[in-house]
């Protein structure tokens, strides 16, 4: 291929050092080279020219001198960064979209309108409890609109969760770019996981539309690495999205979807907000409301050649809700194509007769209006004559009793989460580490049959009592939680492991029974009874906690407790203040 011409008077070493100068501390420059405190996110050498002796400057030009060498070569290698240089510093005209991949890309996937899918979390899927974010690309191309998703992710299908920790937290997983059809990937969140979906819609230019387009191409060549905690959907979304303006400063800790989605409602490119209700959520809202749920299950569920008669006075309130059940029923195999297709004909006529009743979301599940996921958490203990003061830090996470709204299901998140104490003497020591707590207490419906879960891993005192050695434990529970209006009673057992000693085997048993109640928007109240079979004995623990939410990101509460050991009974009294941001 032909040489590209020199760069005039301004490709000389000097005035290439002073353009790299300038330009290397430009926030779209580091956006593109994926930079987190200057920190470059993708190290290795198909994606930075520098490598290993990476500077912002040092990359710049290492990148014009390769334009100057290579010329339209070099542009479709770094076709994003080739477009940004264009319109920064004068260059030969060299044009991307000449580019087999790009041409390819603009001919089967048009760009026109750009925005921001946020999948609500997952109660049911560990990698997925903090949601995922993606991109939906949008356009017209003979006449027809055609839209794609553009995602980042990982295989995270595995029930071997230790396994699937230490790959991406420790060694990193291979990180995968597609780009699908955007019907694939809604159905695959809205149908098959059930998670609704948050749909921004952000303003740009066509300048900032084909820049992103190129970035895509300069990310699918290379060789990313995922990680849970610093490289992401969210952290490559943060820098992708920055190519079109600049974002708050990235949190400090970690980077989780809800955090895009609400730096990008800062930034004010956002124009219009859409959010699409998984069926198992319109269910769920109808199993709130209704008494008479086992009439419609089996009204619904005949496989009888009998069309369905629907009693009015139900289905013109809930005909939405009732759709969705049918849909769903269908999904999860429990009913026939024709039984579907029977219910959804009798269901039909009373659509356009209903007065519907609207179904709204609690404004506390929309992800902008959520509140922080890392936590510092400060606890006051007083356990028997033992006073403690604790100091919790958890990187990432949300915990059962802070504000969560009115959803389908309490759920808690600790990933890595360390607490140390320090006693009346001042001597620290570690208190506890949660490697990773999930708590998912699902209302049960007769409708959709839901478990309620809990999964603890960690190093700490097994039930919190005094005289209770540290160990590290493992334990699954599952069960079933009722809901009575602002109240939930959850009831859950299963087995566990915990490191042996000599009068200590490595196999219990725990339950939890419990009510946790919600006072408005305000409040939370939870009050547990927890009870372990293990061959030392049978020690329980009957605890009450409160919290109260202050200001935005701000909860104090207090909790009490009572530890039933085989040689010694107590009492803990404790007071906490926390924050998340």
């Amino acid at each position: 291929m032909a040489q590209m011409a020199p760069l005039k008077t301004e490709t000389n070493e000097s005035q290439i050092h002073a353009q790299a100068q300038r330009l290397a501390h430009l926030p779209v420059w580091k956006s593109l080279l994926h930079l987190h405190r200057g920190e470059p996110q993708i190290a290795n050498a198909n994606f930075l020219l520098s490598w290993p002796h990476f500077s912002p400057e040092a990359e710049l030009k290492a990148m014009l001198e390769l334009l100057h060498s290579e010329g339209q070569t070099a542009a479709c290698r770094f076709p994003a960064r080739t477009l940004w240089l264009q319109n920064q510093i004068q260059l030969p005209n060299l044009d991307t979209e000449k580019c087999p991949d790009i041409a390819e890309f603009v001919s089967k996937a048009p760009f026109e309108k750009l925005e921001l899918v946020f999948a609500d979390e997952s109660v049911t899927q560990p990698a997925s409890i903090l949601g995922h974010s993606f991109l939906k690309i949008s356009g017209y191309r003979q006449g027809r609109i055609r839209e794609h998703a553009v995602s980042f992710y990982t295989h995270a299908e595995t029930i071997n969760l230790p396994k699937l920790l230490w790959e991406s937290l420790v060694t990193g997983k291979e990180g995968l770019f597609s780009l699908t059809p955007y019907d694939q990937e809604e159905n695959k969140y809205l149908v098959n996981e059930q998670r609704n979906l948050w749909q921004y819609e952000i303003l740009t230019t066509p300048q900032e539309r084909a820049l992103i387009r190129n970035h895509l191409f300069e990310l699918k060549n290379s060789q990313l690495s995922y990680f849970f905690h610093r490289y992401n959907c969210a952290t490559v979304l943060r820098n992708i999205l920055g190519l079109v303006g600049e974002l708050p400063p990235a949190p400090f800790g970690w980077s989780t979807p809800k955090d895009v989605v609400k730096d990008l409602h800062v930034s004010g490119r956002v124009v219009n907000t859409q959010v699409h209700l998984a069926d198992s959520w319109l269910v769920a809202q109808m199993s709130n409301n209704r008494q008479d749920l086992e009439v419609i299950r089996s009204g619904l569920l005949t496989q009888s050649a009998d069309p369905l008669r629907p009693d009015p006075n139900w289905v013109t309130e809930n005909v939405t809700a009732l759709r969705a059940y049918n849909r769903w029923l269908r999904h999860k195999g429990q009913i026939s194509a024709e039984a579907y297709e029977r219910n959804e004909k009798s269901l039909t006529p009373q659509t356009d007769k209903s007065n519907q009743i609207a179904l709204q979301v609690d404004p506390a599940q929309n992800p902008v209006l959520s509140n922080g996921e890392t936590h510092l958490r400060t606890e006051w203990r007083q356990t028997g004559p033992y006073a403690r003061t604790l100091f919790q830090w958890i990187p990432v996470s949300h915990t059962l009793m802070q504000a969560q709204g009115q959803g389908r299901a309490e759920t808690e998140l600790i990933l890595l989460s360390p607490t140390v104490s320090l006693d009346a003497h001042g001597q620290a020591r570690l208190e506890e580490f949660q490697v990773f707590a999930m708590r998912s207490l699902i209302p049960w419906s007769p409708l959709l049959r839901p478990w309620s879960s809990q999964t603890l891993i960690g190093y700490g005192s097994l039930t919190g009592h005094p005289n209770d050695r540290r160990s590290a434990y493992a334990s699954l529970e599952l069960g079933i939680t009722a809901r009575q209006g602002n109240m939930d009673l959850f009831a859950i057992a299963g087995p566990g492991l915990r490191t042996p000693s000599e009068k200590v085997q490595p196999f219990f048993l725990r339950s939890d029974i419990g009510i946790l109640w919600r006072h408005g928007d305000k409040a939370k109240s939870r009050l547990t009874w927890t009870h372990w079979i293990q061959n030392s004995g049978q020690p329980g623990k009957l605890e009450m906690e409160q919290s109260w939410f202050l200001k935005r990101g701000w909860d104090v509460g207090w909790r009490y407790g009572t530890f039933r050991q085989p040689l010694a009974n107590i009492r803990s009294l404790a007071l906490t203040l926390a924050h998340s941001f």
